[in-house]
């Protein structure tokens, strides 16, 4: 292996993620103050995020006209929108027939859903042509679905149907849960900006820590509504695999509850406890360390949030909307499973929180499970994306220069070692050798 070879080139910019913090922190503090509602505000937050990356996208994306004549272009750009129009009304009829959506956790996604319907047919149509356009027709994503809404199967590629369903599954199961999350994140901070300069220090760390996940929730909204092959943000391949599925839907509701409620929950069983305390009690003879430990959590969440933000436009979940090496993706693979593991551990210390040694021990195997299942998370998403060749190239960059190198002396973390046991089992990935 060559130790030299360069970093492949990144997708996504190194100042993308101060960008788009940025703009989440500006409409946020110029409009809290005005009468507007949390979820108006949820919705400025989002189209302000989307119009400034998505601008940034295609400032990048090289420009010139493919030559094909505009009636080649729109038929196959209706078909195309065609079948966008489709993949919508197949996810609004389950957001409006599964039980799950009938919960009031919901309520702020279905208020906001008119503007979704009314917007997507025309900004579709807008970036469809303007796609097919410059960068020529795709028989990929939306045209195949649309070839199956007008009846037309003899042309039906059916694995690029399976792959634009599966698209549309992960955007009507994330998106959702991702916006109210925003609007509950907003109800929650809005107007109490300044209470992390009162109280106490686990006070003040809760206050950072909430609006650091709002910024985190903020970043990835606009990622499950807009991807478009104009910007070069769409979808190039999605995940097949049961079990990337599960171990992926895991870690979301109504799952999750499953997971890390019933069968997972590493919280203290200390008296009363509640989020934050059991640091703070343990340490509150020993203010420096207690100091310490605290900032570590910040810095930890800050990696959390700058590893989500530096996707833009391309927040997903077992997808490939291109490789990003920049950012902190430059010294880890995941850093943001990496950087949640640390915070989940420091919150809760698991190994002093329990009402004797053993169930120290309980709760510290509890958190060692729940960070098991965010491993086979990243298994699971090296897997799809070692089909790509960029990726493979990165992996082995990032396995001789990242900052876990040392780790690939064990088998089983070593990428190489992982890469050569799938490359015997779906011999296609060794193009990507």
């Amino acid at each position: 292996m060559n130790s030299k070879a360069q970093l492949p080139q990144s997708v996504s910019k190194w100042a993308d993620p101060f960008v788009l913090c940025a703009v989440i922190l500006s409409v946020y503090w110029n409009f809290s103050r005005l009468a507007i509602s949390d979820l108006g505000l949820s919705i400025l937050i989002v189209a302000a995020s989307i119009a400034v990356m998505a601008a940034l996208e295609w400032w990048r994306v090289p420009k010139h006209t493919i030559g094909y004549s505009l009636r080649e272009i729109f038929s196959h750009s209706v078909v195309t929108w065609i079948g966008t129009l489709a993949g919508l009304a197949i996810v609004f009829l389950a957001w409006n027939t599964l039980a799950l959506y009938q919960n009031s956790y919901y309520v702020p996604f279905f208020q906001a859903l008119p503007l979704i319907l009314f917007a997507t047919p025309i900004l579709s149509a807008f970036f469809i042509i303007a796609a097919d356009r410059i960068l020529g027709p795709s028989k990929q994503g939306g045209y195949q679905l649309g070839l199956v809404t007008l009846g037309r199967f003899k042309e039906v590629d059916w694995t690029a149907v399976r792959d634009n369903l599966i698209t549309w599954f992960i955007r009507g199961f994330f998106l959702p849960i991702n916006f109210c999350e925003l609007v509950r994140v907003i109800t929650l901070v809005r107007g109490h900006e300044f209470s992390l300069l009162q109280g106490s220090l686990a006070s003040s760390e809760y206050y950072l820590l909430v609006m650091i996940y709002g910024l985190i929730i903020a970043a990835v909204v606009p990622g499950y509504i807009f991807g478009a092959r104009l910007i070069r943000t769409e979808n190039k391949s999605v995940s097949h695999s049961w079990f990337g599925w599960t171990v992926t839907l895991a870690c979301y509701p109504p799952f999750e509850y499953a997971f890390f409620t019933s069968w997972f929950d590493y919280s203290p069983t200390t008296a009363d406890p509640i989020w934050l305390q059991p640091w703070a009690q343990q340490l509150q003879n020993l203010p420096a360390a207690l100091a310490i430990v605290g900032v570590v959590i910040l810095f930890f969440s800050l990696i959390h949030l700058w590893g989500e933000a530096q996707f833009g436009l391309r927040s997903s979940n077992l997808t490939n909307r291109g490789i990003i090496t920049t950012g902190p993706y430059r010294f880890c693979k995941h850093p943001v499973y990496l950087a949640k593991c640390i915070v989940w551990f420091l919150v809760s210390i698991p190994f002093v929180s329990g009402m004797s040694i053993f169930d120290d021990l309980r709760l510290t195997v509890l958190w060692i499970c729940v960070c098991g299942i965010f491993t086979l998370r990243t298994v699971a998403e090296e897997q799809l994306l070692s089909r790509d060749p960029d990726y493979v190239a990165y992996a082995r960059w990032i396995e001789e220069h990242g900052v876990l190198s040392f780790l690939k002396k064990i088998p089983a973390f070593s990428y190489e070692w992982r890469l050569a046991r799938w490359q015997q089992q779906h011999p296609d990935l060794h193009s990507a050798s």
